[in-house]
């Protein structure tokens, strides 16, 4: 009897949600898609529902925390995918959630979309390098070389990184150390790169200018 209650109110319930949202009174609708809610806390398209209305209605703050308690839900669900949509419906909203661009490339590293998780990444910490938060972008990069530990730009930016956190030892080590498998490797384009980054980073070292000079006269670039 109680079950049989519950349905013929839910159905009275849903039934008024709609008008309600027909005539625009969305506050009276999410109040009673938040009565459902309470019922059964697991009932995600409910929540979702909520969001969208918060969405539609301006209360974009209140709409975010909704989202992402859906994003969350699928997440721990092993709906990867369905929780990046969601997560990219909270960059829609506000394209500065930066923990949000973090989380996406978290899942798809889950869902083995590396390439698209270190564009996130990258996002982030492009970002708190423009904010000169230098240690929280470091922590990010970290999770591209975990992907990819062998990409000389990454390993470039890891060294300037490093640079600006105090740590410039250790940027000139990983550096020397990339330049000599580089050289090993016949790579010579890429170990200009990371030659000239040597160089500023360690300006009393002449000789890596004069390597440089000499690798550009190999490819005839007399000018540079």
């Amino acid at each position: 009897i109680w079950q049989e209650t519950m349905s013929v109110n839910r159905t009275k319930i849903l039934q008024n949600i709609q008008k309600n949202i027909q005539k625009g009174n969305l506050d009276k609708a999410i109040k009673d898609l938040q009565k459902i809610l309470e019922e059964d806390p697991k009932d995600i398209r409910t929540l979702l529902k909520i969001a969208d209305l918060q969405s539609k209605k301006g209360e974009l703050e209140e709409a975010i925390a909704s989202y992402k308690q859906v994003a969350e839900f699928y997440a721990k669900d092993g709906f990867f995918l369905k929780s990046v949509a969601v997560y990219k419906q909270i960059l829609k909203i506000d394209p500065s959630k930066i923990d949000a661009y973090v989380r996406v490339a978290d899942l798809y590293v889950s869902l083995g979309i590396n390439n698209d998780a270190v564009a996130q990444y990258n996002v982030v910490v492009n970002y708190f390098e423009q904010h000169n938060e230098f240690k929280k972008a470091l922590e990010v990069l970290g999770k591209i070389l975990e992907i990819d530990s062998l990409n000389i730009n990454t390993k470039i930016k890891e060294a300037s990184l490093l640079d600006k956190t105090g740590q410039t030892e250790k940027a000139i080590k990983i550096l020397t150390d990339l330049s000599g498998d580089l050289e090993s490797s016949n790579k010579q384009q890429d170990l200009i790169k990371v030659l000239e980054k040597l160089y500023l980073l360690n300006p009393s070292k002449t000789n890596l200018c004069i390597k440089v000079a000499e690798y550009y006269l190999k490819q005839n670039q007399a000018k540079k």
